[in-house]
Protein backbone atom coordinates (compact mmCIF):
# COMPACT_ATOMS: atom_id res chain seq x y z
CA UNK A 1 0.00 0.00 0.00
CA UNK A 2 1.40 3.37 -1.06
CA UNK A 3 0.03 5.09 2.06
CA UNK A 4 2.05 2.78 4.30
CA UNK A 5 5.25 3.59 2.42
CA UNK A 6 4.58 7.32 2.81
CA UNK A 7 3.90 6.89 6.54
CA UNK A 8 7.15 4.94 6.89
CA UNK A 9 9.04 7.64 5.02
CA UNK A 10 7.83 10.34 7.42
CA UNK A 11 8.75 8.19 10.41
CA UNK A 12 12.28 7.66 9.11
CA UNK A 13 12.73 11.39 8.56
CA UNK A 14 11.66 12.47 12.05
CA UNK A 15 13.77 9.73 13.65
CA UNK A 16 16.91 10.60 11.68
CA UNK A 17 16.42 14.35 12.24
CA UNK A 18 16.07 14.20 16.02
CA UNK A 19 17.85 11.09 17.30
CA UNK A 20 21.51 11.86 18.01
CA UNK A 21 22.55 8.38 19.16
CA UNK A 22 22.90 5.96 16.26
CA UNK A 23 21.74 2.95 18.24
CA UNK A 24 18.49 4.65 19.26
CA UNK A 25 17.89 5.76 15.68
CA UNK A 26 18.47 2.24 14.39
CA UNK A 27 16.24 0.60 17.00
CA UNK A 28 13.38 3.07 16.53
CA UNK A 29 13.49 2.51 12.77
CA UNK A 30 13.62 -1.24 13.29
CA UNK A 31 10.59 -1.13 15.60
CA UNK A 32 8.62 0.98 13.13
CA UNK A 33 9.56 -1.28 10.21
CA UNK A 34 8.36 -4.27 12.25
CA UNK A 35 5.06 -2.50 12.81
CA UNK A 36 4.76 -1.78 9.07
CA UNK A 37 4.62 -5.53 8.39
CA UNK A 38 1.17 -5.56 9.99
CA UNK A 39 0.02 -2.37 8.29
CA UNK A 40 -0.75 1.05 9.69
CA UNK A 41 -4.51 0.90 10.32
CA UNK A 42 -4.59 3.87 12.69
CA UNK A 43 -2.63 6.08 10.34
CA UNK A 44 -4.76 5.02 7.40
CA UNK A 45 -7.93 5.81 9.35
CA UNK A 46 -6.57 9.31 9.99
CA UNK A 47 -5.84 9.72 6.27
CA UNK A 48 -9.28 8.44 5.30
CA UNK A 49 -11.07 10.84 7.63
CA UNK A 50 -8.94 13.78 6.52
CA UNK A 51 -9.64 13.13 2.85
CA UNK A 52 -13.26 12.19 3.49
CA UNK A 53 -13.95 15.69 4.78
CA UNK A 54 -12.14 17.37 1.89
CA UNK A 55 -8.51 17.62 3.05
CA UNK A 56 -5.72 17.59 0.44
CA UNK A 57 -2.54 18.61 2.30
CA UNK A 58 0.19 16.01 1.77
CA UNK A 59 1.33 16.56 5.36
CA UNK A 60 -1.49 14.23 6.37
CA UNK A 61 1.16 11.53 6.03
CA UNK A 62 3.13 13.28 8.77
CA UNK A 63 0.02 13.22 10.95
CA UNK A 64 -0.56 9.56 10.13
CA UNK A 65 3.05 8.72 11.05
CA UNK A 66 2.64 10.70 14.28
CA UNK A 67 -0.41 8.64 15.20
CA UNK A 68 1.34 5.35 14.39
CA UNK A 69 4.35 6.42 16.49
CA UNK A 70 2.08 7.12 19.42
CA UNK A 71 0.32 3.77 18.96
CA UNK A 72 3.69 1.99 18.70
CA UNK A 73 4.85 3.54 21.96
CA UNK A 74 1.72 2.30 23.77
CA UNK A 75 2.16 -1.17 22.23
CA UNK A 76 5.72 -1.30 23.54
CA UNK A 77 4.74 -0.26 27.05
CA UNK A 78 1.89 -2.79 27.02
CA UNK A 79 4.09 -5.66 25.84
CA UNK A 80 6.83 -4.79 28.31
CA UNK A 81 4.30 -5.02 31.09
CA UNK A 82 2.72 -8.30 29.96
CA UNK A 83 5.96 -10.02 28.86
CA UNK A 84 3.92 -12.56 26.92
CA UNK A 85 4.96 -11.78 23.36
CA UNK A 86 8.58 -12.73 22.72
CA UNK A 87 8.25 -12.31 18.95
CA UNK A 88 8.28 -8.50 19.06
CA UNK A 89 11.73 -6.85 18.79
CA UNK A 90 11.27 -4.63 21.88
CA UNK A 91 10.89 -7.69 24.10
CA UNK A 92 14.25 -8.95 22.84
CA UNK A 93 16.17 -5.97 24.22
CA UNK A 94 16.98 -4.85 27.73
CA UNK A 95 13.68 -3.65 29.18
CA UNK A 96 15.10 -0.27 30.17
CA UNK A 97 16.36 0.31 26.62
CA UNK A 98 12.97 -0.49 25.11
CA UNK A 99 11.19 1.73 27.63
CA UNK A 100 13.47 4.61 26.72
CA UNK A 101 12.81 4.08 23.02
CA UNK A 102 9.05 3.99 23.65
CA UNK A 103 9.29 7.29 25.51
CA UNK A 104 11.23 8.78 22.61
CA UNK A 105 8.65 7.61 20.07
CA UNK A 106 5.89 9.20 22.11
CA UNK A 107 7.68 12.55 22.15
CA UNK A 108 8.49 12.34 18.43
CA UNK A 109 4.83 11.72 17.64
CA UNK A 110 3.77 15.14 18.92
CA UNK A 111 6.84 16.81 17.40
CA UNK A 112 5.97 15.40 13.99
CA UNK A 113 2.45 16.78 14.20
CA UNK A 114 3.76 20.15 15.41
CA UNK A 115 6.14 20.34 12.42
CA UNK A 116 3.32 19.82 9.93
CA UNK A 117 1.96 22.66 7.78
CA UNK A 118 -1.69 22.47 8.83
CA UNK A 119 -3.37 25.67 10.08
CA UNK A 120 -2.43 26.35 13.70
CA UNK A 121 -6.02 26.08 14.95
CA UNK A 122 -6.41 22.64 13.40
CA UNK A 123 -3.04 21.44 14.73
CA UNK A 124 -4.00 22.52 18.24
CA UNK A 125 -7.26 20.58 17.98
CA UNK A 126 -5.38 17.49 16.80
CA UNK A 127 -2.76 17.80 19.57
CA UNK A 128 -5.53 18.22 22.13
CA UNK A 129 -7.09 15.05 20.76
CA UNK A 130 -3.75 13.25 21.13
CA UNK A 131 -3.44 14.33 24.75
CA UNK A 132 -7.04 13.70 25.81
CA UNK A 133 -7.23 10.24 24.26
CA UNK A 134 -3.77 9.20 25.39
CA UNK A 135 -4.52 10.01 29.02
CA UNK A 136 -7.67 7.91 28.68
CA UNK A 137 -5.49 5.06 27.42
CA UNK A 138 -3.18 5.48 30.43
CA UNK A 139 -6.19 5.20 32.75
CA UNK A 140 -7.42 2.14 30.87
CA UNK A 141 -3.98 0.57 31.06
CA UNK A 142 -4.05 1.04 34.84
CA UNK A 143 -7.37 -0.79 35.04
CA UNK A 144 -5.89 -3.59 32.94
CA UNK A 145 -2.68 -3.80 34.99
CA UNK A 146 -4.62 -3.96 38.26
CA UNK A 147 -7.07 -6.48 36.74
CA UNK A 148 -9.91 -4.65 38.45
CA UNK A 149 -12.84 -5.47 36.12
CA UNK A 150 -15.53 -7.42 37.98
CA UNK A 151 -18.56 -6.80 35.79
CA UNK A 152 -19.59 -6.27 32.19
CA UNK A 153 -19.73 -2.51 32.76
CA UNK A 154 -16.24 -2.52 34.31
CA UNK A 155 -14.86 -4.43 31.35
CA UNK A 156 -16.49 -2.18 28.76
CA UNK A 157 -15.19 0.89 30.57
CA UNK A 158 -11.67 -0.53 30.48
CA UNK A 159 -12.01 -1.29 26.74
CA UNK A 160 -13.28 2.23 26.03
CA UNK A 161 -10.37 3.80 27.89
CA UNK A 162 -7.48 1.53 26.97
CA UNK A 163 -8.28 0.46 23.41
CA UNK A 164 -11.11 2.45 21.87
CA UNK A 165 -9.54 5.77 22.87
CA UNK A 166 -6.61 5.13 20.52
CA UNK A 167 -8.90 4.49 17.57
CA UNK A 168 -10.88 7.62 18.49
CA UNK A 169 -7.59 9.52 18.47
CA UNK A 170 -6.78 8.41 14.93
CA UNK A 171 -10.20 9.12 13.45
CA UNK A 172 -10.83 12.43 15.24
CA UNK A 173 -7.31 13.75 14.63
CA UNK A 174 -7.66 13.18 10.90
CA UNK A 175 -11.04 14.88 10.99
CA UNK A 176 -10.15 18.02 12.96
CA UNK A 177 -7.11 18.68 10.81
CA UNK A 178 -9.56 19.69 8.10
CA UNK A 179 -12.99 20.11 9.74
CA UNK A 180 -13.52 20.95 13.41
CA UNK A 181 -17.30 20.51 13.25
CA UNK A 182 -17.52 16.72 12.93
CA UNK A 183 -15.10 15.57 15.64
CA UNK A 184 -17.81 14.58 18.13
CA UNK A 185 -19.79 12.57 15.59
CA UNK A 186 -16.65 10.79 14.38
CA UNK A 187 -15.49 10.09 17.94
CA UNK A 188 -18.79 8.42 18.77
CA UNK A 189 -18.66 5.76 16.06
CA UNK A 190 -14.89 5.40 16.36
CA UNK A 191 -15.39 4.35 19.98
CA UNK A 192 -17.85 1.67 18.86
CA UNK A 193 -15.40 0.44 16.21
CA UNK A 194 -12.65 0.28 18.85
CA UNK A 195 -14.86 -1.74 21.19
CA UNK A 196 -15.71 -4.17 18.38
CA UNK A 197 -12.02 -4.65 17.52
CA UNK A 198 -11.02 -5.27 21.13
CA UNK A 199 -13.80 -7.78 21.81
CA UNK A 200 -12.75 -9.68 18.68
CA UNK A 201 -9.20 -9.81 20.07
CA UNK A 202 -10.46 -10.90 23.48
CA UNK A 203 -12.40 -13.78 21.98
CA UNK A 204 -9.34 -14.88 19.99
CA UNK A 205 -6.97 -14.58 22.95
CA UNK A 206 -9.12 -16.53 25.41
CA UNK A 207 -7.72 -19.91 24.42
CA UNK A 208 -4.74 -19.12 22.21
CA UNK A 209 -2.41 -21.81 23.52
CA UNK A 210 0.31 -21.04 20.98
CA UNK A 211 0.68 -17.35 21.83
CA UNK A 212 -1.02 -14.61 23.81
CA UNK A 213 -3.44 -16.30 26.18
CA UNK A 214 -5.69 -14.20 28.41
CA UNK A 215 -6.81 -17.19 30.47
CA UNK A 216 -3.26 -18.11 31.46
CA UNK A 217 -2.63 -14.48 32.44
CA UNK A 218 -5.87 -14.39 34.48
CA UNK A 219 -7.15 -11.44 32.48
CA UNK A 220 -10.71 -10.25 33.06
CA UNK A 221 -12.06 -9.90 29.55
CA UNK A 222 -15.75 -10.22 28.65
CA UNK A 223 -15.67 -13.96 27.78
CA UNK A 224 -13.52 -14.77 30.81
CA UNK A 225 -15.71 -12.73 33.18
CA UNK A 226 -18.63 -14.77 31.89
CA UNK A 227 -16.78 -17.92 32.97
CA UNK A 228 -15.65 -16.50 36.31
CA UNK A 229 -19.23 -15.52 37.16
CA UNK A 230 -20.66 -18.81 35.91
CA UNK A 231 -21.95 -21.33 38.43
CA UNK A 232 -21.78 -24.31 36.11
CA UNK A 233 -19.80 -27.25 37.58
CA UNK A 234 -17.79 -27.63 34.37
CA UNK A 235 -16.27 -24.16 34.73
CA UNK A 236 -15.11 -24.69 38.32
CA UNK A 237 -11.53 -25.33 37.17
CA UNK A 238 -11.42 -21.80 35.70
CA UNK A 239 -12.86 -20.24 38.86
CA UNK A 240 -10.32 -22.15 40.94
CA UNK A 241 -7.49 -20.88 38.77
CA UNK A 242 -8.61 -17.27 39.13
CA UNK A 243 -8.91 -17.84 42.89
CA UNK A 244 -5.25 -18.97 42.83
CA UNK A 245 -6.16 -22.49 43.91
CA UNK A 246 -4.50 -23.95 40.80
CA UNK A 247 -1.26 -23.09 39.05
CA UNK A 248 -0.58 -22.43 35.39
CA UNK A 249 0.48 -26.01 34.70
CA UNK A 250 -2.92 -27.30 35.81
CA UNK A 251 -4.55 -25.17 33.15
CA UNK A 252 -2.05 -25.80 30.38
CA UNK A 253 -1.98 -29.57 30.94
CA UNK A 254 -5.77 -29.67 30.61
CA UNK A 255 -5.95 -27.21 27.73
CA UNK A 256 -7.93 -29.45 25.37
CA UNK A 257 -10.58 -30.11 27.99
CA UNK A 258 -10.71 -26.44 28.97
CA UNK A 259 -11.01 -25.33 25.35
CA UNK A 260 -13.98 -27.65 24.96
CA UNK A 261 -15.57 -26.36 28.18
CA UNK A 262 -15.23 -22.74 27.08
CA UNK A 263 -16.55 -23.38 23.59
CA UNK A 264 -19.68 -25.00 25.06
CA UNK A 265 -20.15 -22.49 27.89
CA UNK A 266 -21.76 -19.66 25.94
CA UNK A 267 -18.90 -17.28 26.76
CA UNK A 268 -18.10 -16.58 23.12
CA UNK A 269 -21.77 -16.11 22.23
CA UNK A 270 -22.19 -13.69 25.13
CA UNK A 271 -19.21 -11.58 24.05
CA UNK A 272 -20.33 -11.74 20.42
CA UNK A 273 -23.75 -10.30 21.31
CA UNK A 274 -22.12 -7.26 22.92
CA UNK A 275 -19.79 -6.98 19.92
CA UNK A 276 -22.79 -7.07 17.58
CA UNK A 277 -24.58 -4.30 19.51
CA UNK A 278 -21.63 -1.94 19.10
CA UNK A 279 -21.16 -2.99 15.49
CA UNK A 280 -24.75 -2.05 14.69
CA UNK A 281 -24.41 1.24 16.57
CA UNK A 282 -21.32 2.09 14.52
CA UNK A 283 -23.15 1.27 11.28
CA UNK A 284 -26.08 3.49 12.21
CA UNK A 285 -23.84 6.44 13.13
CA UNK A 286 -21.74 6.08 9.98
CA UNK A 287 -24.96 6.05 7.97
CA UNK A 288 -25.67 9.60 9.18
CA UNK A 289 -22.31 10.99 8.07
CA UNK A 290 -22.61 13.93 5.63
CA UNK A 291 -20.36 12.25 3.05
CA UNK A 292 -20.88 10.14 -0.06
CA UNK A 293 -21.72 6.43 -0.01
CA UNK A 294 -18.29 5.68 -1.48
CA UNK A 295 -16.56 7.17 1.57
CA UNK A 296 -18.88 5.32 3.93
CA UNK A 297 -18.08 2.04 2.20
CA UNK A 298 -14.36 2.67 2.53
CA UNK A 299 -14.81 3.39 6.22
CA UNK A 300 -16.87 0.23 6.73
CA UNK A 301 -13.91 -1.75 5.43
CA UNK A 302 -12.14 -1.03 8.72
CA UNK A 303 -14.84 -2.64 10.87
Amino acid sequence: MIENDKIMEQARKIISNHCLVTEICDQMTKFFEFKKKFGFPFGNLAILHYQMFGGNNKDIYKAAAAIEMMILSTDIFDDLHDQDNKSVPWNQLNQAVSMNIASGLLILSTMLLEESSFPLENKILALNTFNSQLIKAVNGQHLDITNSANSENDCLQMIKLKSASLLVCACVSGTVLVNKDHGEMVGSYAEDIGIVAQIKNDITDTCNWEGKNDLIRRKRTLPLLFLINSREPETQIIRDYYADKLNENAIFNNRNEITDIIQKSGAYEYASVILRVHHLEALEKIGHLPVSTAWKERLLGFI
